[in-house]
């Protein structure tokens, strides 16, 4: 995460090695140092892994962010449900707005690599209807 507290916590949750990969394009067509800047993160979920632990890992990465944006590869796969777990212990915990959107795109990526560094409480609903368009 940013070393200020970013209003909006975007990670990306995807089947491993996907999520990398999309690191890698975002890196390829930003640089590195604006996916860095952005604070978004990329999490590769293995075939194996524990549901609960990648939903305390997603969870782990937002706690202080006033809003989360969850991206997923595939709906009502592993990483997908983990997101939606994620997003409802969010909401309970911290009562924020929370989104989960899967079919995750590279264009998705790059606009929420762009979109990342906000400082201001964004329009989430807005925000998830322009990734669903790129």
């Amino acid at each position: 995460m940013n070393s200020k507290t970013p209003s909006l916590q975007t990670i990306i949750i995807a089947h491993a090695p996907l999520a990398s990969a999309l690191r890698a394009v975002a890196v390829h067509v930003l640089g590195e140092a604006s996916v860095q800047a952005s604070g978004v993160v990329f999490l590769d979920v293995a075939a194996d892994a524990p549901p609960e632990r990648t939903s305390a890992t997603i969870l782990a990465h937002c706690h202080k962010a006033a809003q989360a944006l969850f991206l997923s590869d595939l709906p009502h796969a592993t990483p997908h449900n983990c997101a939606v777990a994620a997003a409802h212990q969010f909401l309970q915990a911290q009562g924020q707005e929370a989104a989960v959107i899967s079919h995750c795109t590279a264009a998705m990526v790059l606009r929420a690599v762009s979109n990342g560094a906000a400082s201001a409480p964004l329009d989430l609903a807005r925000l998830t209807a322009k990734l669903q368009l790129a």
